[in-house]
C-alpha cells in the first residue's frame, strides 16, 4: 500500500509541474516591417503552474517572437528568454499602441495585510505606482471575471477599472475618542460596525458594491465615476468610441442577491454612461441577461452575449450586434434548439475573447462547447453564419488529435490559441485567418511538448433508454497495454452543474489516474451544454432520474465493451457530480466498490435556505420559476427531498468519502455533513475531509493535492 501511495505522490508531483495557459496577447513589434513585406509580432502569454513546495499556483509570463511572410502567414516562431514570474499580479493590460502596460498588483506586507497597487510601465521603466489604500478613493480593485476589467482609453491618458465602492467609516456607540474629524475628513458612523453587507455569492464573497473608477495618467489621480444608479452593480466596462463615455454591464441589486458565478442568466443590462453630465442610457432590451460587450476595430459595431433570465444557469446564448451609428440591434447568432449531430450546436461560453474581430470587421473568432469538444468558430456578422474552423481534415491530420481549442487573441487576422487533449497538455499555437473555406494554417510557438503515449482517449456516444431520442456522450480514457486478463479498474466521473460539460481537454486528475492504471469515464449526461438547448431543458424536473440513468448506462456499456473490470468500478464527482455519485450508490447499491463526493448536493430541501442559488433547486426540480418572495410549501420540500440522494440512503452499501470546503456558499458544507451522518448511522464506512477556508471548487493547491492522494488511497483500499 505504501509503495502505491508513494508512486501516486511522485506522479502527482511530476504532472503538477506542467503549466497551463491562462491568457495571451499579440502585439505588433516596433519597426516590424521589412522590405520583403515580412512582419514581426510579439506574443505574450500567461501561464499557471502548481508549486507543491510553496503550495501555491505560480503565475509566469512568456514571450515569443513571430515572423510572418508577405501574406501575413506565420513562418517563424521563437521563444524570447525564460519565463518570468508574475508575483502578485492580479490584472495586466497593454495599451493600444503596445508602448505602455498597466498592472494591478497585490502585496502582502510584514504584518500580513494585503495591499493593492496600480503600476504603469513603459518598455524601459516603471512610470508610476499608486497605493490604492493610500489614495482612499475606493476599496479593493476587482480582479474577477464577473466584474473585473482594466481598459486603456484610445488616447492612453486614462485607465478604467472596477473597484469596491468606498464605505463610510464606522465606530462603536461606546468608543471613547471623539469621532469628529478636522479639515472636512470623514466622520465615523456610530453603531454600524456589524451591519450585514450582502455580497454576490460563491467566489465573489468580497464583492459588495462595485463602482467604476478612472485613473488619469497625467495627473496620477483617481476618480470614481458618478451617475451609475445605486441599485446597479457595474462591471465588464469599456470605453465608448468618443473616449469620454463608458459602456458597462449592470446587474440589478434586488431585495437580496443571488450568486452570479457561472450564472449568466441573472437579469442585467448594457449601459452607456455619459461621464460629464452623469446620465446614462440602456442599450439592451429589458428582461434579459447580457455580458461581454466587444467593439470591432473601428468601433462602429458592438457585439455581446444575451440569455433569457431565469431557468437553468448555463443555457445556449444569442450573439447580438449593436450598430453605433444607426443605434439598431440585430441578432447575429440564434439559440440552437435541437441541432443535428454534426451541426453547429449553439453558443455556450462564459466570456468572449477580449479581442475577437477580424481586420475587415466582418468576422468574429471565439470558442464554444461543441458536444464533447471545444471548437474555434468563425461568426460572419454580415451573413449571420457560423462555421467550425478546428478539428478539420482527415484522421491523419496533425490537428485532429486536439479535442479542446480556445481563442486567446486576434490581431491583424492572426489568431492566438491554445489547444489540448486528455493526453496532450496545453500547446500554444498561432495561425492566419483564411479566406472563404480555407482552413487556418496553425503553427506551434514551441516545438518541444509533452504527449503521453501510455494512455488514449475516445468519445463514446449512447442512446438513452427513454423515448426522447437524445444522444449523450462520454469521454473514455484508457491505459494502453491492457489484456482480457488484466482489465483496469474504472473511475466513473460525471461533471457538475448539471449544465456544464466535459470537453476533451487535458485535466490533471484523469491523466494521473490513467498513469496509475485506471480507466476514467467522464460522462456528459442529458442536461449537458454543447448539444443544443433542448438537451439542456430535458433534464429539468428529471434530476436524480435521467442523469443517473445515463451515468449507469455509460458505465454498463463500458464494462460490456470489455474496456474495464466490472468488479472494480468506483465513483467520483463534485457538486451536481457529487449529487449523481451519491444517487448511484443509493439506486445501485451493489454496483460500486467506493465513492468520493466533493461538495455534493445531498438534500435539495435542506439546501434551499442556505445556498446562494436557491433558484437552482426550483428549476432543476421542475417546480417552476423562482422569485425572491417565493416561500416553499411542504409539497415543494417533499418534491426536492424525493429527488435527492438522501432519499435512497437506506440502500447504500458503498464505502464513501466526502470532501467539504468550509467556505462553500454554493453547496453549503452541511450538505456533506448531513449525508455523512446518515451513512454513519447506518454503519456504512464513511470518511469526511473538511478543508478550511476553501470554497466550492476545492482548487487551492494544497487542497487539490491532498484530495487527489486521499481519493486514490480510498479507491485502492476498497479495490
Amino acid at each position: 500500500m505504501a509503495v502505491l501511495v508513494d508512486r501516486a505522490v511522485s506522479l502527482y508531483q511530476e504532472f503538477s509541474r506542467l503549466p497551463s495557459v491562462t491568457s495571451g496577447s499579440i502585439y505588433c513589434s516596433i519597426g516590424s516591417c521589412s522590405a520583403q513585406g515580412r512582419k514581426s509580432y510579439t506574443v505574450t502569454s500567461c501561464w499557471s503552474q502548481r508549486d507543491l513546495q510553496k503550495m501555491e499556483n505560480v503565475q509566469s509570463l512568456r514571450q515569443h517572437q513571430v515572423i510572418t511572410d508577405n501574406h501575413g502567414t506565420p513562418v517563424e516562431a521563437s521563444c524570447v528568454g525564460f519565463p518570468t514570474e508574475r508575483k502578485g499580479e492580479l490584472l495586466r493590460r497593454c495599451s493600444p499602441s503596445g508602448k505602455l502596460v498597466a498592472i494591478i498588483r497585490k502585496i502582502t506586507n510584514k504584518k500580513g495585510d494585503e495591499k493593492q497597487y496600480i503600476e504603469v510601465w513603459n518598455c524601459q521603466k516603471m512610470l508610476m505606482t499608486i497605493d490604492v489604500a493610500a489614495a482612499d478613493e475606493h476599496g479593493k480593485i476587482y480582479e474577477d471575471e464577473q466584474f473585473g476589467c482594466i481598459e486603456w482609453s484610445t488616447s492612453e491618458k486614462k485607465l478604467l477599472y472596477v473597484a469596491e465602492k468606498k464605505q463610510p467609516k464606522t465606530s462603536s456607540y461606546f468608543e471613547s475618542k471623539s469621532t469628529c474629524k478636522e479639515d472636512g475628513e470623514d466622520v465615523k458612523e456610530k453603531g454600524n460596525e456589524f451591519v450585514y453587507r450582502e455580497d454576490w455569492g460563491e467566489q465573489l464573497v468580497s464583492k459588495h458594491m462595485p463602482s467604476l473608477c478612472v485613473l488619469d495618467i497625467d495627473s496620477a489621480s483617481i476618480a470614481p465615476l458618478e451617475g451609475v444608479p445605486d441599485d446597479i452593480s457595474p462591471g465588464q466596462a469599456l470605453w465608448a468610441p468618443n473616449d469620454e463615455d463608458v459602456i458597462f454591464v449592470g446587474w440589478k441589486n434586488s431585495s437580496f442577491r443571488l450568486g452570479l458565478r457561472f450564472c449568466p442568466m441573472r437579469s442585467c443590462d448594457l449601459y452607456l454612461l455619459r461621464i460629464k453630465d452623469r446620465t446614462f442610457d440602456v442599450l439592451s432590451e429589458p428582461e434579459h441577461a447580457v455580458s461581454n460587450p466587444r467593439f470591432n476595430w473601428d468601433m462602429s459595431k458592438l457585439v455581446y452575449l444575451r440569455n433569457k433570465t431565469g431557468g437553468p444557469h448555463m443555457q445556449c446564448s444569442q450573439l447580438l450586434m449593436y450598430d453605433w451609428k444607426t443605434k439598431e440591434t440585430k441578432v447575429v447568432v440564434e439559440i440552437q434548439d435541437r441541432p443535428g449531430k454534426t451541426e453547429f450546436p449553439g453558443l455556450y461560453l462564459v466570456s468572449l475573447p477580449r479581442k475577437c474581430w477580424s481586420s475587415d470587421n466582418k468576422r468574429i473568432y471565439t470558442h464554444s462547447a461543441w458536444r464533447s469538444c471545444r471548437e474555434i468558430i468563425e461568426i460572419n456578422v454580415e451573413t449571420q453564419t457560423v462555421k467550425k474552423i478546428t478539428s478539420f481534415g482527415s484522421d491523419g491530420d496533425e490537428w485532429m488529435k486536439f479535442g479542446a481549442w480556445s481563442v486567446l487573441d486576434v490581431k491583424d487576422d492572426l489568431v492566438l490559441a491554445v489547444c489540448g487533449s486528455p493526453n496532450i497538455p496545453h500547446r500554444l499555437v498561432i495561425g492566419k485567418i483564411g479566406s472563404g473555406n480555407d482552413a487556418i494554417l496553425w503553427k506551434y510557438l514551441d516545438e518541444n511538448h509533452v504527449e503521453f503515449s501510455n494512455f488514449q482517449f475516445e468519445i463514446k456516444a449512447y442512446s438513452p433508454k427513454t423515448p426522447d431520442n437524445f444522444e449523450f456522450e462520454a469521454i473514455l480514457l484508457t491505459p494502453k497495454g491492457n489484456t482480457e486478463q488484466s482489465k483496469p479498474p474504472l473511475i466513473a466521473f460525471p461533471h457538475g452543474g448539471p449544465h456544464s460539460v466535459f470537453v476533451a481537454d487535458y485535466m490533471l486528475y484523469p491523466a494521473v489516474f490513467c498513469h496509475l492504471g485506471f480507466a476514467v469515464l467522464m460522462i456528459n449526461y442529458r442536461g449537458s451544454i454543447g448539444f443544443g438547448n433542448e438537451f439542456i431543458m430535458s433534464l429539468l424536473g428529471n434530476v436524480g432520474c435521467n442523469d443517473v440513468q445515463d451515468c449507469k448506462q455509460a458505465i454498463d456499456q463500458t464494462i460490456a465493451d470489455g474496456v474495464a473490470d466490472g468488479n472494480k468500478v468506483v465513483l467520483q464527482g463534485g457538486s451536481h457530480g457529487g449529487f449523481l455519485v451519491c444517487h448511484l450508490i443509493g439506486q445501485f447499491p451493489n454496483a460500486f466498490k467506493a465513492c468520493v463526493a466533493r461538495n455534493p448536493v445531498t438534500n435539495m430541501a435542506s439546501k434551499l435556505g442556505a445556498t446562494d442559488i436557491p433558484d437552482w433547486n426550483y428549476t432543476e426540480s421542475g417546480l417552476g420559476d423562482y422569485y425572491h418572495s417565493r416561500l416553499p410549501s411542504a409539497e415543494v420540500y417533499g418534491t426536492m427531498f424525493q429527488k435527492s440522494p438522501l432519499s435512497h440512503v437506506d440502500k447504500v452499501k458503498t464505502p464513501t468519502m466526502i470532501m467539504i470546503g468550509t467556505a462553500d456558499k454554493r453547496v453549503p458544507p452541511q450538505q456533506g455533513y448531513e449525508f455523512a451522518r446518515a451513512l454513519q448511522a447506518r454503519g456504512i464506512k464513511t470518511r469526511v475531509l473538511s478543508y478550511q477556508d476553501d470554497n466550492h471548487s476545492l482548487a487551492k493547491t494544497n487542497v487539490e493535492a491532498d484530495a487527489f492522494i486521499n481519493m486514490f488511497k480510498w479507491f485502492i483500499d476498497h479495490l
